[in-house]
């Protein structure tokens, strides 16, 4: 590790946020990308220097687009496409370039992918020269990828609440989400599927999502 980001770490446990930033800013001027993103999380933050989301989106894409093949990349396109999605001050929100963030991000990133899905399901940020069948298609293909499909080791914790049950986790996100449209239909439908896969719990979710976002009492809930 570049004894720049050792000495950023040292400050950061110190409480010394503007050595942390110039210490970060220094690894960065090599193009090391985790500390690449820590400078634009700096400035997106305010931490060690002015708060500036120009300059974090600046460096959010440095290591998004020339760092796509580390973990780095899909994490800053992540940011970018959080930032975008929902705006924040200095920055309107932007939701075409929220979804070709997440578009880059989905690739190797599990929640990105689910995000993707309820883009193409709820036709945002998209292009308009396809038919609706072809985006239920899309997001019916990036919801498969993102509940059954095999994403990099550093990404498989990030759908844990319902311990090893895809859908059940694939649901959850989907119903809270706070980077993309929410897509409470597409959830209640994986956690009735988790249940009918023998997760207890998922009926119960199932049915809380009827209810709480329909008004609606299926036949499955009279069970519960």
């Amino acid at each position: 590790m570049h004894r720049a980001i050792l000495t950023a770490f040292a400050a950061q446990r110190d409480g010394d946020e503007d050595r942390a930033f110039a210490a970060f800013r220094e690894a960065a001027g090599l193009g090391h990308p985790f500390a690449l993103s820590e400078v634009g999380r700096s400035f997106l933050d305010g931490n060690g220097i002015k708060r500036d989301v120009d300059q974090a989106i600046a460096y959010f894409r440095l290591v998004a687009e020339n760092h796509a093949g580390t973990p780095y990349g899909p994490r800053a396109s992540w940011r970018l496409a959080c930032l975008y999605f929902r705006g924040t001050e200095g920055l309107v929100p932007d939701l075409e370039a929220a979804a070709h963030w997440m578009a880059l991000a989905a690739r190797t990133k599990r929640k990105a992918a689910l995000a993707l899905s309820s883009f193409y399901r709820l036709g945002i940020g998209l292009p308009e020269d396809l038919s609706p069948a072809e985006y239920r298609a899309l997001a019916d293909h990036w919801l498969d990828i993102a509940v059954h499909g095999s994403f990099p080791s550093d990404s498989q914790e990030e759908l844990r609440l319902h311990g090893d049950h895809l859908e059940a986790n694939a649901a959850s996100v989907l119903e809270h989400a706070g980077c993309f449209p929410p897509d409470p239909e597409t959830a209640g439908i994986l956690y009735l599927m988790s249940w009918k896969n023998g997760y207890s719990l998922g009926l119960r979710n199932y049915c809380s999502i009827q209810n709480r976002y329909f008004r609606r009492k299926p036949a499955e809930c009279s069970m519960s």
